[in-house]
């Protein structure tokens, strides 16, 4: 969700429908006769109503993440919402309180609540509690956590206003000027949404669908798709088929990203030497090492040789390059315990084993 994306949700489709058909019907009640205000004044009320229960209802959508906004519905556009309510008593108190104090005073309260009604919007909106929409303090808050993006509310609702104090001069039918008046309600409840959405870490909101859940949900689906492969890998260790039980784990490992691999490769070996099989833990170990060594990470690969070699001091790589290669490795990191041990098992497995120039040449350097 971006600024101009959460600016585009009042001319969607679904929210054109609604600005037409809502500005239409105040039309409609702006031409009932001065002798029956009360025609007049309950149906726009009414619509008024339903004007900023849909607006609060882009402004959670938009602070949730939706790219859409939301579908007018009976649940949506039903009269008399507690967000709109609740927001037309705060500033009816606000403005009683201040013209009941009067003189400069009431200018300076009327400009600081003006000042934070923005944030007081967000904060009903997303919280729907109307002591945290009145508290100074949460207010404040809320406007320094926006940051740059609530001077750049402040900035759209000033646009507006003096969009209205240029339009209001010339001759425009009503139902253009009711709708131009929604659709600006509109738009700075979305503005107000989508700035929620972007700076939600730092008002410590947890939007129903973010980039966060979606890496968590996709995390934890993955994660299960893990678990499926060790079970399928266990299970045939438990069936005794040894080699066959390496490969869920060569299939898994291969669709591993970068930052993916570390973290599996210790949970595998270190869910494989929870097997209690010597053989199971050895087959996995050494398709580990093979893949490991193929997409040049050894010092991942002697990593897992270490947790197996805890297990099974005797372990060894299944072919020659593969032992030279990790020896080799650990002799560059300074370890030549390890590297002597993993060329010393692999000799004392197969002794017949002809070795390379390279292998013999790196065991006596070894046994030096």
């Amino acid at each position: 969700m971006t600024v101009l994306r959460s600016l585009l949700l009042p001319f969607y489709p679904t929210s054109l429908i609604f600005v037409g058909t809502s500005a239409a019907l105040l039309a409609v009640t702006a031409i009932v006769p001065s002798e029956a205000q009360i025609l007049r004044i309950i149906p726009a009320v009414i619509l008024i109503s339903w004007l900023l229960k849909f607006a609060y209802s882009i402004l959670d959508d938009a602070a949730n993440g939706a790219a859409r906004p939301p579908v007018p519905s009976v649940d949506v556009l039903g009269p008399f919402g507690l967000r709109p309510l609740l927001q037309s008593l705060l500033c009816a108190v606000a403005y009683t309180v201040a013209t009941f104090i009067g003189g400069n005073l009431e200018t300076l309260i009327l400009g600081i609540y003006l000042a934070l009604l923005p944030a007081s919007v967000g904060v009903l909106g997303v919280t729907q509690r109307s002591i945290d929409a009145v508290n100074p303090l949460t207010l404040g808050r809320t406007a320094w956590a926006l940051g740059r993006y609530y001077l750049l509310i402040l900035t759209f609702i000033g646009c507006c206003a003096y969009a209205y104090s240029i339009f209001v001069r010339f001759a425009i039918w009503r139902i253009v000027w009711y709708a131009l008046l929604e659709l600006a309600v509109l738009s700075i409840f979305s503005l107000i949404g989508g700035a929620i959405f972007i700076r939600r870490a730092q008002l410590g909101f947890e939007p129903r669908s973010s980039p966060e859940r979606s890496t968590a949900a996709a995390e934890i689906e993955r994660l299960k798709r893990r678990s499926r492969a060790l079970d399928d890998a266990y299970g045939l260790v438990r069936a005794r088929h040894y080699r066959q039980a390496a490969d869920p784990i060569g299939q898994w490992l291969s669709n591993l990203n970068a930052d993916e691999l570390p973290g599996d490769v210790r949970t595998i070996m270190t869910q494989a030497v929870q097997w209690n099989s010597d053989r199971g833990l050895a087959e996995v170990t050494r398709r580990v090492i093979a893949h490991l060594l193929e997409i040049a990470e050894p010092d991942l690969a002697l990593e897992a040789m270490n947790i197996t070699l805890r297990q099974l001091p005797a372990f060894a790589p299944e072919s020659e390059n593969d032992a030279v290669a990790m020896s080799s490795r650990a002799k560059a990191l300074g370890n030549l315990q390890l590297a002597g041990k993993i060329l010393g098992n692999f000799v004392s497995r197969d002794p017949a084993h002809p070795l390379s120039a390279a292998a013999r040449t790196l065991l006596r350097d070894l046994q030096a």
